[in-house]
Parts: structure tokens; sequence; C-alpha cells
């Protein structure tokens, strides 16, 4: 196998592993003890990415793209989003940032393989075992 086949088999399988982040999203949020407000497809809090205590400066939510169901947040008080990335991995990546180092829009934060780390153990899965579909709809190893 190449690197570059390696990579993208390796982004895909994180493509996967926030699909199943997204699917257990409510779950995510108790393990991180991070308390929002549910109203449909929007969750609200303080952003707890910053640290903040506007009610309202942090968005959850669940949109319907393409017949698939994503996940995207926003920080309507610092934007911590442009930060840590759009994504449900990027959320956690900014509140373990935050939980651990006290991260409120610069300073020490959690890695990338440290996060990935954090969701496989969530998961109870390996990023190496999930099995990825191909374009061709051909499963992959």
């Amino acid at each position: 196998m190449t690197n570059q086949t390696f990579d993208i088999k390796r982004q895909e399988q994180i493509q996967v592993l926030q699909k199943m982040l997204e699917e257990k999203i409510v779950e995510v949020f108790a393990e991180l003890r991070v308390n929002l407000r549910n109203s449909g497809r929007t969750f609200t809090s303080v952003c707890h990415v910053h640290g903040g205590d506007n009610n309202d400066a942090l968005s959850v939510t669940h949109t319907l793209h393409d017949l698939e169901r994503t996940l995207g947040w926003r920080c309507y008080t610092r934007h911590c989003e442009q930060h840590f990335k759009k994504t449900v991995i990027g959320l956690i990546r900014g509140i373990l940032s935050h939980q651990r180092f006290g991260w409120s829009g610069s300073g020490k934060e959690v890695s990338f393989p440290e996060t990935l780390k954090w969701c496989e153990n969530f998961l109870k899965i390996q990023i190496s075992d999930i099995k990825t579909e191909g374009l061709d709809g051909e499963k992959k190893a």
C-alpha cells in the first residue's frame, strides 16, 4: 500500500468515525459533561470551547445535505469553529482543549491525534479497524 493510498484510507476512516460520533452526539455531550439545550435539529449553550457565559453562544446543528445528515457547530461570540474546524471532531478537540488546558482563544490545546484517541476510547473501536466503502461500493479492508 502506498503512502497516498494509506492517507486516503485514513481520511475515509476518519469520515466514518465522524458519522459514528454524529449519531451519538447526545452521548458525546454527556461524556464531555457538556450541557446543551435541544430544540429539534439544533443544540445551544454557552461555548464550552472558550468557556464563555452567553447562553446562546454555541450552536450545534444537524443538517441534511444530499440525503446525508451532517453536524456542524458555531460559536457566535469568538468564532471558535474557525480555529478547531466545524466538524464534530473539531468541536470535541476544542472542548477537550478548554477542559484540560483552559484554552480560551489561544494557548495550549489538545492535538488532533489525542482527540482521535479520545474518540476511539469513547466509541470503543480502533480507527484502523473501520471498514470503508470505495466509490464503486466495494468494501475495502
